[in-house]
């Protein structure tokens, strides 16, 4: 799975990566900047400001999500973290 071309197929996020492109930059890219997305090599990131960590985050898509969630919370590792723990795993 290449991470750019599945955003890309997220309509949502589409219009983000769309402002970030888009030459002209107007109104709505500034939006984008100051809720935290960001580009990087033609992939979608997003920093949050209520975390401690000043790190940015990959963006997955909404139609990936699922199958990141099961992947991680189903892992043959013994113990169950519950939520935290695979958010935790995942992040």
């Amino acid at each position: 799975m290449e991470i750019r071309d599945e955003q890309l197929k997220d309509e949502d996020l589409l219009k983000i990566i769309h402002c970030f492109k888009n030459d002209d930059k107007d109104v709505n890219h500034a939006n984008w900047l100051e809720t935290g997305y960001l580009m990087n090599k033609g992939v979608l990131y997003r920093c949050s400001h209520d975390s401690e960590s000043k790190e940015a985050l990959l963006v997955v898509p909404s139609h990936e999500r699922d199958k990141i969630l099961k992947e991680h919370h189903n892992s043959p590792t013994p113990a169950h973290y519950g939520s935290d723990g695979t958010y935790q795993r995942i992040a």
